[in-house]
């Protein structure tokens, strides 16, 4: 069975109408506490409207594919909340919402769904009367296994979609330029780094590098961002590895030649991918667009298996790309196997550029939340960040041999390296702390690092000072509290004491002589009364591990008091796997302990703060 489609991101509102659509399969995400994803932003406000009668979308056939983590609180909240509103507003639903939880794995699930998905897809098409939709000559696909005893079942080969022809007179966009088309943010731009310092010590597990970036490099008008707010940082590939993969798939004498990017023949300009631009070179496209070490799609793999020519390897690659390999595949994605690792596993595997640009997803920005407060004396262009370093090994076993590799995080290692080059920041993490901040006077010769401004709605200090907080953190979760500590002690200078609400600060790390980050500031704040209790929690300093949640607990009755009676704004920073489902765990421990509520009721509550914004979570992970 054949379908004719159509395919749109959400926010390409121009280019479709959901008002004369009679059969729409929409695949969306959540992202913080249930929000839609940027891209939806748009289109869930012009959804919201009150305007909107309950029949508008009467003539609306759709089903939906959530994408979601259950490691996140409010897993699959906003695909559960546009299943509601366009049931709401009478669209009918022909096939099951589907459910894809990335905590284990999505190809797997999203292949169970597919398969109920074309028979009612089909029937529903019928039914409205667009059977044009629908070619019953063409048969299921059914790819050639390459053992016929094996019968693998193997994803179908997608249809390559993109096409580039070579042409040096091409003029091609800047960078930037590109950079901008591709983000679609409102104000992309190059920062200087000027300032550096490690925050953590040698002996601790983990990295920690705090950087000041001067966001004024060339902008015409000022910066508007307040605290909570975060920049995305776009990073390249690394460059090493660029050349590695231009190499080995022999494109060398071409890399720098523009080409103009083209559908094939029957293909639709708007289905290619947008974060291509019509001009471009390899060079460039490789180093700033592609994600080279995204995890391999089982769709990506059979394309690579129809460009091996060694039959063993194309075996193996089919295999992996078939549902009789969903373990092995399993096992292959732990190995974290970037594209330079499986073309070096697959020596005959030579995928066309092409086919690259249609299956390898782009790069996605990386997000760091502000660690000062904005400025407006002579430095209120300049922030900080603060960030870990993603080292990690994985192990590899092949005929017999176990291997360890070694992995950096792409974008913190490429920050790190920037500040090292600049001669900011030492190579090697110091015996003695704190660090002051290493500085560039003149900044004439400083590294530039391409940013965009992200702004946060909730994820910001309360604007009445009255308004307790409680602020949680682990590790780096603790960077942006010290932008909303240094707004509060501007805010306390200026107003009566009588005025100021409690301000309580839990912190957790490792060990207080290695990784306790911002020490002296915290405790400053504290001598200083901006906070009024800092709570900390060690785990590796005593016999059985202390976190955040069990010194939350033995302050159960002044929580409680905080968010029930006094309204307080508690925020979450951290990660998402681990601290913030432990904290909300225990919230709902000391609703029902100190409030006298059952379980039910305790969930319903906090429930009920999140919805209003009383709990704010910003993790990652």
């Amino acid at each position: 069975m054949g379908i004719s489609s159509r395919v749109f991101s959400i926010d390409q509102n121009e280019q479709y109408n959901l008002s004369t659509e009679r059969v729409v399969l929409f695949i969306v995400s959540s992202t913080g506490e249930g929000d839609p994803p940027d891209s939806c932003l748009k289109f869930q406000r012009n959804l919201r409207s009150k305007t909107l009668p309950p029949h508008h979308f009467s003539h609306l056939h759709y089903t939906l594919l959530g994408l979601g983590d259950t490691n996140y609180q409010t897993y699959q909240g906003y695909p559960k909340k546009l299943d509601a509103r366009l049931s709401e507003l009478g669209a009918k639903k022909f096939y099951p919402r589907g459910e894809v939880d990335e905590a284990i794995g999505i190809e797997e699930q999203i292949e169970k769904w597919v398969q109920g998905l074309w028979p009612s897809l089909k029937e529903i098409l019928k039914k409205v009367d667009f059977p044009s939709a629908v070619d019953d000559s063409m048969p299921e696909p059914k790819p050639p296994s390459p053992k016929p005893d094996l019968k693998l079942a193997l994803p179908k080969s997608p249809p390559c979609r993109c096409s580039i022809t070579f042409d040096p007179k091409i003029q091609l966009l800047e960078n930037l330029q590109v950079r901008e088309q591709h983000f679609r943010k409102d104000n992309p731009f190059y920062s200087k780094l000027i300032g550096a310092r490690w925050l953590t010590h040698s002996e601790a597990v983990k990295g920690v590098i705090e950087l000041e970036l001067d966001l004024s490099t060339n902008l015409k008008n000022e910066l508007v961002f307040k605290v909570g707010d975060s920049i995305g940082i776009p990073c390249p590939n690394n460059p090493i590895e660029v050349e590695k993969i231009i190499t080995r798939l022999n494109l060398t004498s071409v890399q720098d030649i523009p080409f103009r990017l083209e559908p094939k023949k029957d293909i639709p300009r708007d289905t290619l991918p947008s974060w291509i631009p019509s001009a471009s070179t390899i060079k460039f496209v490789f180093s700033n667009l592609l994600d080279l070490s995204s995890p391999p799609q089982k769709a990506f793999l059979r394309v690579l298996a129809d460009n091996t020519s060694n039959s063993e390897e194309k075996q193996k690659l089919l295999y992996l790309s078939s549902i009789q390999g969903k373990s092995d595949y399993g096992l292959f994605l732990q190995e974290k196997p970037s594209l330079l690792d499986i073309l070096e596993e697959f020596p005959t595997c030579n995928p066309p550029f092409e086919r690259l640009l249609d299956l390898v997803p782009v790069i996605k920005p990386r997000y760091y939340s502000f660690a000062s407060a904005p400025n407006n004396e002579s430095r209120h262009n300049i922030i900080k960040i603060a960030y870990s370093e993603v080292n990690y090994s994985v192990t590899r076993q092949r005929n017999q041999k176990v291997e360890i590799i070694n992995k950096r995080g792409l974008c913190t290692s490429w920050l790190s390296e920037r500040a090292i080059k600049s001669g900011l920041l030492s190579p090697t993490k110091p015996s003695v702390l704190p660090q002051s901040v290493c500085r560039i006077e003149e900044s004439s010769n400083s590294e530039l690092i391409p940013v965009f401004l992200n702004s946060s709605e909730a994820f910001t200090l309360p604007s009445q000072l009255s308004t307790p907080i409680i602020l949680i953190a682990a590790g780096t979760g603790v960077a942006p509290y010290i932008g909303f500590l240094e707004l509060r002690a501007k805010m306390i200078k200026t107003s009566p004491p009588e005025s100021v609400g409690e301000a309580w600060l839990f912190f957790g790390c490792r060990n207080s002589a290695y990784d306790y980050i911002y020490r002296e500031e915290l405790e400053q704040f504290q001598k200083d009364g901006v906070l009024t209790h800092l709570v900390t929690a060690f785990s590796r300093e005593t016999s059985t591990k202390q976190y955040v949640q069990h010194k939350m607990l033995e302050y159960s009755p002044e929580l409680s008091s905080l968010l029930t009676s006094n309204n307080a704004r508690l925020f979450v920073c951290g990660d998402a796997k681990g601290l913030a489902k432990d904290v909300l765990a225990t919230i709902t421990q000391i609703l029902e302990n100190v409030s006298s509520l059952s379980p039910v009721e305790a969930k319903a509550k906090m429930a009920q703060m999140m919805q209003s914004k009383q709990i704010v979570i910003e993790v990652w992970g």
